[in-house]
């Protein structure tokens, strides 16, 4: 039998309208105490990509380790196919990978390159950027994959994720989804807070997490790290 442990933290947002009680310094640490909590034990964790920045830990227990066929979505390239390739060669996933600001026309096996960014509304244009976006659905029935499962939903997008979090949620993709690797990214405020109580809801809870230390933040001369590499699974 999987176990967790509800952590205090996640016992204190008992609702909303707690959350909202909270005074902006709380919130902010006590995101942090959250992002950096397990709360579900995973007998093996490997890490698939670069042992520094651009890998990521994956849950290879039984119960959720990916099984071909397999379907893994890649937010976030940045030129790094590292952890995409390792996911084909531990699993022989099929992996769609997603970066609007990258131009690429090669071939790699099982692995199948998108210029569109994750963002809220269906079918955005960023002019600012010149990036083609849409939403997690929208992609999913573009791509034809509305009735499978996804084993691995990796998102590293650079703060946008607080964006993309609430419509992912709110569309129901998430009773597909087995496991979530993403990059959050604080401070913490009301709205961020009911987010990750909302991943909570959903039954995600984490497995692993990791400070990322090439995003950091000076105060009062103390420099530390405003990136958390948080990865999920759903119970």
């Amino acid at each position: 039998m999987y176990k967790y442990a509800p952590t205090n933290v996640v016992k204190y947002y008992a609702s909303y309208k707690e959350i909202a009680m909270i005074s902006t310094t709380t919130r902010e640490v006590r995101l942090r105490s959250y992002l950096t909590s397990i709360q579900m034990h995973c007998k093996e964790i490997i890490r698939l990509g670069n042992i520094k920045d651009g890998g990521w830990e994956v849950c290879n227990d039984i119960r959720f380790r990916p099984r071909h066929p397999c379907l893994v979505y890649s937010f976030g390239i940045n030129w790094d196919w590292g952890f995409d390739e390792d996911v084909v060669k531990t699993y022989d996933c099929e992996v769609h990978s997603f970066d609007p600001s990258m131009t690429y026309s090669g071939k790699r096996p099982n692995i199948h390159f998108h210029r569109i960014g994750l963002i809220n509304k269906r079918n955005l244009y960023d002019f600012k950027r010149k990036w083609n976006m849409t939403t997690l659905d929208d992609i999913r029935t573009i791509l034809d994959n509305g009735a499978r499962k996804i084993d691995i939903l990796k998102i590293d997008i650079e703060w946008d994720e607080w964006i993309v979090l609430p419509n992912i949620i709110k569309s129901g993709v998430l009773k597909y989804v087995t496991q979530i690797l993403i990059e959050l990214h604080s401070p913490g405020n009301l709205e961020r807070m009911k987010t990750v109580r909302s991943l909570y809801s959903e039954g995600f809870r984490i497995f692993w997490y990791h400070r990322n230390h090439f995003c950091r933040r000076n105060k009062a001369y103390i420099e530390y790290s405003i990136c958390f590499e948080v990865c999920f699974v759903r119970i």
